[in-house]
């Protein structure tokens, strides 16, 4: 909406400000980087990105989303990957950099390596809705339909808001099967304390 965007515009007016009165403040950089990718300037955000990155190269997060905004709006996934095998060596334990890094294998059809990264994303945080959803499309899509129920089963738990009786609520998955079948199975839950 336009109140957004100038709101956008000003913050990359005052990141440019303060890159003016610093120019090697990394952070502001990022900032704008961000903030231009979220106007539409890919190419500016890529600019920024890449300085930040200089200034800063052990910034994890700086470095995973130079590499989000390759993969899924300059759609260069190759690059994304070197982007988040970077980021990873800096912080092996950020599960959102693992999930970003399965999916631009994904996008690169390398599905078995798109599970890999999945793996330890729920390793570090199992409860992890998103990622779960996501390892069980990519089960799914490799004939593994028993894994992906399981993933999608556990994804919905996930979604559920703090506090719903989970016993009450029964939920119905229909997947459709590597052999074309469909199986639907009923879900109940475990209890939780509300």
């Amino acid at each position: 909406d336009l109140c957004a965007r100038m709101r956008y515009e000003e913050g990359a007016k005052a990141a440019t400000e303060a890159i003016r009165l610093q120019p090697d403040y990394s952070e502001a950089y990022q900032i704008r980087a961000w903030l231009r990718e979220l106007l539409g300037r890919p190419d500016q955000a890529l600019a920024d990105y890449d300085k930040s990155v200089c200034l800063d190269p052990t910034n994890a997060r700086t470095i995973a989303s130079r590499g989000r905004l390759r993969d899924t709006v300059l759609g260069d996934p190759a690059a994304a990957l070197e982007d988040f095998d970077r980021a990873l060596t800096v912080d092996p334990q950020d599960a959102e950099i693992y999930g970003l890094r399965a999916s631009a294998r994904a996008s690169l059809e390398d599905l078995p390596g798109a599970l890999c990264d999945l793996d330890p994303a729920l390793e570090i945080t199992p409860d992890h809705a998103e990622l779960r959803f996501n390892r069980g499309v990519l089960r799914q899509q490799v004939g593994d339909d028993d894994g992906a129920i399981e993933d999608y089963t556990e994804a919905i738990r996930g979604f559920l808001p703090a506090g719903v009786r989970l016993s009450t609520t029964i939920t119905t998955v229909t997947i459709r099967l590597s052999d074309g079948t469909e199986e639907r199975r009923v879900v109940y839950p475990s209890e939780t304390t509300p």
